[in-house]
């Protein structure tokens, strides 16, 4: 999102709060170091004083003279204090390398916005226009911002408590898990069969699988080894591949999809029926339960509920007020050769007036 913010502030020329004051005008308490923020990293610079220049652009002028043979000798500089201020406006703690790549991205647009204004291009009707689209896409992204930093306030209480809600969630289970394909992985035909042909033979292929699971699943009751039960369940499906393992497996609820969850409800030592999810048949012999501890899932916790209190937060916003469509207008058939709106910027056909400024 912050790189969003990133660029229409710096596509934007946006000298953190200076306007049209350049740097070298800006007062220098409001760059100190110590300043809010000013905040930097010594690890990242130790060897620039904060007063030292980190960005200079020749050539480029605040206010250029009538002159322009004397603009070549227009600079404007960029001390690592003021730098440092506007990037960690942007968005603190940068690495060096997307630092670098911000300063040299606000210089270019620094450039290319005196060349702008030099064409009058900051003048008149459109150039408000657009000004007034950036100022509501910039406010609706520090929006997003300020409520991910709302949502982001998130304490020990809190994660106590939900943790506490939801405590079944995190019951862990050690369980084997046995996996019998729904079908058979059968060798083409060797004679082109009809469509009822085929859908028999499919249906034969299942009911073998289903039938080797209710065998498979009476032998397990019995007490016999999972490892061979499952290795018995790849040779009646004709799968050549090598089976998963069925050994004991610590899973919580959210391990498991589907039907094959009402697992976590077994005793210890207790057998499943055969269950039916998704792409097979599955029977799960349970071992011994346990709960995670709080600290291990704290972290998780505290991501969820930041995830959905920025959800509420954004939901709210957007429900504060409500729009109406005219689907008359917007289902509309255009008319025969009739010209789409132009994007902001587009050019205008040829044969028609120039588009108002």
């Amino acid at each position: 999102m912050m790189r969003n913010v990133l660029a229409c502030l710096v596509l934007g020329a946006l000298a953190w709060g200076q306007a049209a004051q350049s740097p070298q005008e800006a007062p220098k308490k409001s760059m100190a170091p110590g300043d809010g923020l000013a905040k930097s990293d010594p690890q990242q610079a130790p060897k620039v004083a904060p007063d030292a220049a980190v960005i200079t652009i020749n050539g480029l002028c605040d206010h250029p003279p009538a002159d322009k043979a004397a603009a070549s000798g227009c600079k404007v500089v960029f001390t690592r204090a003021q730098f440092e201020a506007f990037a960690n406006l942007v968005q603190p703690n940068l690495p060096p390398v997307q630092r670098k790549q911000l300063a040299a991205n606000y210089a270019d647009a620094l450039i290319l916005a005196e060349q702008a204004r030099q064409m009058g291009l900051d003048q008149g009707p459109r150039f408000e226009e657009l000004m007034k689209l950036q100022r509501l896409s910039l406010l609706k992204q520090l929006l997003q911002q300020a409520l991910e930093e709302k949502a982001g306030q998130i304490s020990d209480k809190d994660i106590a408590d939900y943790y506490q809600r939801n405590i079944a969630s995190y019951e862990e289970v050690q369980l084997q898990r046995l996996y019998i394909p729904l079908s058979q992985q059968l060798a083409p035909p060797k004679e082109k069969l009809t469509s009822t042909e085929l859908q028999k033979r499919q249906q034969d292929s299942e009911a073998t699988m289903k039938k080797e699971a209710d065998e498979l699943h009476a032998r397990a009751v019995a007490g016999e080894d999972f490892a061979k039960l499952q290795e018995e369940a790849y040779r009646v499906a004709e799968i050549k591949t090598a089976f998963p393992p069925s050994k004991m497996q610590s899973y919580q609820h959210r391990d498991l999809p589907g039907a094959q969850a009402s697992a976590m409800n077994l005793e210890s030592g207790e057998i499943s029926p055969v269950i039916t999810d998704g792409n097979g048949l599955f029977i799960f012999k349970a071992g011994e339960k346990d709960t995670v501890p709080l600290e291990k899932v704290r972290a998780q916790i505290s991501s969820t509920l930041r995830l959905e209190r920025l959800q509420q937060y954004l939901k709210a916003a957007e429900q504060s007020a409500t729009t109406s469509l005219n689907e008359d207008y917007f289902t509309a058939t255009p008319a025969a050769g009739a010209q789409g709106m132009s994007a902001p910027g587009g050019t205008t056909p040829k044969g028609e007036g120039k588009a108002a400024e």
